[in-house]
C-alpha cells in the first residue's frame, strides 16, 4: 500500500485518522493547467507540469491539477478526459477578469493567470510561492463521506471544491495536431465536483472514479473562482470514498 502523504505541520487530527489530509496554516498554492489532447502547442505544458512530481514542494505547498478542455476536440481528436465543465471553468475566470483571454494551453496559479511558462528563460524559475496565513483546509475521507473543513473563517460562507486526479497516464494519439504522438499526462482532472456552505462541507460517497491516483481540494468564495485554500496528496487503496461526477 503507497503510504499516504501527510503534511508534517499537522494539528493532532493527523495522528487519529489514516486519510485526513491538512494543509499547513500559510497558503498553499493552486496550480491549474487548462489543456488538451488535440492542441498542438500543449505537450510542453503537459511535461512542464509533470516535473512537479519530482518536486519537494509537492503536495507540502503546492497542488496541481490539469483540466482537459473540450473546445479542441472538432479537430479530429476527441481528448478522452475533456469536459465541457473544464472549458466552462476557463471560461468563467475570463468573465470574472482573473484571466485575459480563454486559450491553450492556459495556467493559473492562485487564481491568477501565469505567463511566464511563455518565456523559455522565466519556465526555468520554480512556481512563486503564495503569501499570507488564511488558515488550515482538512480533507478527510476515513468515513463514509468526504468531508472538507476550514479551519479559517468557520463563518464564511465558501465553495469546497473536490477533485480526483490521475498520474503517470500515456495516450497514443492517433489523429489531430498530436497525430503519431505519445502524450503523458500528470495531475489530471478525472472528477471534478463543489458544494457550497460553511463550517465542515460534506461530499456524498460514491466510488473513487477508476485510474484515481491522488486527491485535491480547495476553498473558494460564492461567486470567486480564485481559491482561499488547497490541500492535497496521494490516495491510499483503501476506502472507496468519492462524491458524484458533474
Amino acid at each position: 500500500m503507497r503510504m499516504l502523504l501527510l503534511l508534517m505541520s499537522l494539528c493532532p487530527i493527523a495522528a487519529m485518522a489514516d486519510d485526513v489530509y491538512v494543509s499547513p496554516a500559510s497558503k498553499v498554492t493552486l496550480v491549474e493547467l487548462y489543456t488538451s489532447e488535440g492542441c498542438s502547442s500543449c505537450p510542453p505544458a503537459d511535461r512542464w507540469l509533470a516535473e512537479l512530481r519530482q518536486s519537494d514542494r509537492l503536495w507540502r505547498d503546492i497542488v496541481p491539477v490539469a483540466f482537459h478542455v473540450d473546445y479542441w476536440d472538432y479537430l479530429g481528436w476527441r481528448d478522452g478526459f475533456s469536459s465541457a465543465a473544464h472549458s466552462t471553468r476557463q471560461r468563467t475566470y475570463a468573465a470574472q477578469s482573473h484571466i485575459e483571454s480563454v486559450y491553450t494551453p492556459g495556467i493559473v496559479v492562485n487564481g491568477a493567470e501565469y505567463r511566464e511558462f511563455f518565456n523559455p528563460i522565466l519556465r526555468r524559475r520554480t512556481l512563486p510561492e503564495a503569501t499570507g496565513e488564511p488558515g488550515r483546509l482538512v480533507l478527510d475521507r476515513s468515513g463514509e463521506r468526504v468531508k472538507l473543513t476550514f479551519r479559517g473563517a468557520p463563518e464564511a460562507r465558501l465553495v469546497g471544491h473536490l477533485a480526483y486526479l490521475g498520474l503517470d497516464i500515456e495516450r497514443d494519439i492517433r489523429r489531430g495536431e498530436n497525430a503519431g504522438k505519445t502524450l503523458r499526462h500528470e495531475f489530471v482532472v478525472l472528477e471534478h465536483v463543489t458544494v457550497e456552505g460553511s463550517g465542515t462541507l460534506s461530499f456524498d460517497s460514491h466510488e473513487v472514479p477508476a485510474g484515481a491516483d491522488a486527491i485535491a481540494a480547495w476553498v473558494a468564495a460564492p461567486g470567486d473562482l480564485r481559491p482561499v485554500q488547497a490541500v492535497g496528496g496521494l490516495l491510499t487503496e483503501a476506502g472507496p470514498v468519492s462524491a458524484p461526477g458533474t
